[in-house]
């Protein structure tokens, strides 16, 4: 039977004949097959076996490198040469075979062909590839789960070129790019259609007590000797906190292209606004040290003949009667509120709801009721009468004054005799023309 040798062989290379199992080696400078016999047996070892102890055509696997050689035998001398299958016998499984054992060094010129064979040949990688240099690839790489550096190694993305960018995808869409020209990077990097939210999220799942979560702010301090860090975030024992560690450090906040707040170790400043705003309801706070309310408004104050607020006058065109309009403005600070109001008695008007000359005479209206306290030592809240025209009824020597009773929003008015306070009358204010600018302050229940 004839031999069918394979077509352009290289210098050492073996061929099976298969039907008799006979082995033959080829030879490159004599152009022809030489025969090696076929029981030549292989030895394994770190080692081959000394040359003139074996039969050419024995084989030595090599237990270091993974590679199998061939003695060879070309008249002069013998030597191991390494077996490489034929060029033309790479398939696309001889391939994947490779690609499973080993990456494929060229160590030989049949071996440059068979790694470009290789490089050239998609396929399927099923298990693990260990590298302990560089592996590149000028394609995709494509790992179904975990890529991970060995223990004790960091692990390192490198986009090696001057401008070039690092992309990380989740189903082809960009969602976390690091710009190599400027080292920015930018989250969420390609837009959404519509108004869909991104978030970047740190998570601490330890539960133990000082286990927290961080952004953090590495920069050179002020002299540009060292490194500062400086903790820009931190949410820790439920405690949501953005901290400047900088013992000189201040806070500035802009909005609309201006600084609008500026904190530093010792104030706080405003600069462009109006002001601080607080909810039109009030959250009371029974701390001491706590703010809780602003309030500016306007009300109306009418003399009244009881302290629950009945109107004393009716009429037209007169402050002193039952809705004489706006004729007040207070200022209200936490529990403290502050007050100026005006009251003239011009027009027509008469007495209503029964009263008379003789009637005690209230001022009704204030905006909030008074504590309930009777504060300090007792004493009620004192307001002043700055401005008193034609009050009658009481001599000019003593000055208009009120009290604010506990749990109302009414003045008591009258004057300070020489030892005691003495209500006024009705009488003293029903003359067409006096007027009365008063203001005063107390406190309020919330």
């Amino acid at each position: 039977m004839a031999l069918t040798f394979p077509s352009s062989p290289v210098d050492g290379q073996l061929y099976v004949d298969t039907g008799t199992g006979n082995r033959y080696i080829y030879d490159s400078g004599k152009g022809l097959w030489k025969y090696a016999s076929n029981n030549v047996g292989m030895t394994v070892g770190t080692a081959p076996p000394p040359s003139a102890s074996v039969a050419p055509g024995a084989m030595w696997y090599n237990t270091n490198t993974g590679r199998t050689f061939i003695l060879y035998d070309d008249g002069d001398s013998r030597q191991w040469v390494e077996n490489v299958p034929a060029v033309g016998s790479f398939d696309s499984s001889t391939v994947a075979g490779y690609a499973n054992a080993a990456v494929l060094p060229a160590v030989t010129p049949a071996f440059n062909k068979a790694n470009t064979a290789l490089q050239n040949t998609s396929g399927t990688f099923a298990g693990s590839l260990t590298a302990t240099g560089d592996v590149t690839s000028g394609g995709t790489i494509t790992a179904l789960s975990t890529v991970q550096s060995s223990a004790g190694a960091d692990l390192s993305l490198n986009a090696n070129g001057a401008n070039r960018d690092v992309i990380a995808k989740v189903n082809g869409t960009e969602l976390l790019k690091i710009i190599g020209s400027t080292g920015n990077m930018g989250l969420g990097y390609s837009h959404d259609p519509g108004n869909t939210l991104k978030y970047f999220d740190i998570q601490n799942a330890n539960t133990g007590s000082s286990a927290g979560a961080i952004i953090r702010l590495i920069t050179a301090n002020t002299t540009g000797l060292a490194l500062t860090t400086v903790d820009i975030v931190k949410y820790k024992n439920g405690l949501f906190s953005i901290n400047n560690n900088d013992t000189a450090g201040t806070f500035a906040f802009n909005n609309g292209g201006a600084e609008r707040m500026r904190i530093t170790n010792s104030e706080l400043s405003l600069a462009g606004l109006q002001g601080i705003k607080f909810q039109a309801s009030q959250s009371a706070s029974s701390d001491a040290n706590t703010l809780d309310d602003y309030e500016e408004g306007t009300f109306t104050a009418y003399f009244a003949g009881n302290n629950s607020g009945t109107a004393m006058f009716s009429g037209t065109n007169a402050y002193g009667l039952a809705n004489p309009g706006t004729n007040g403005k207070y200022t209200k600070i936490g529990r403290r509120v502050y007050f100026n109001f005006y009251l003239l008695m011009a027009g027509t008007f008469s007495w209503a709801n029964g009263y008379g000359g003789a009637t005690s005479v209230w001022i009704a209206g204030l905006p909030f009721v008074e504590s309930s306290s009777t504060g300090v030592g007792g004493v009620y809240p004192a307001v002043n009468c700055g401005y008193n025209v034609a009050p009658g009824g009481w001599s000019a020597a003593y000055a208009a004054m009120g009290i604010i009773e506990s749990g109302l929003s009414t003045i008591r008015v009258g004057y300070m005799g020489t030892n005691a306070f003495t209500q006024a009358s009705a009488s003293s204010f029903a003359s067409g023309g006096s007027a009365m600018i008063w203001s005063g302050h107390y406190e309020t229940t919330t």
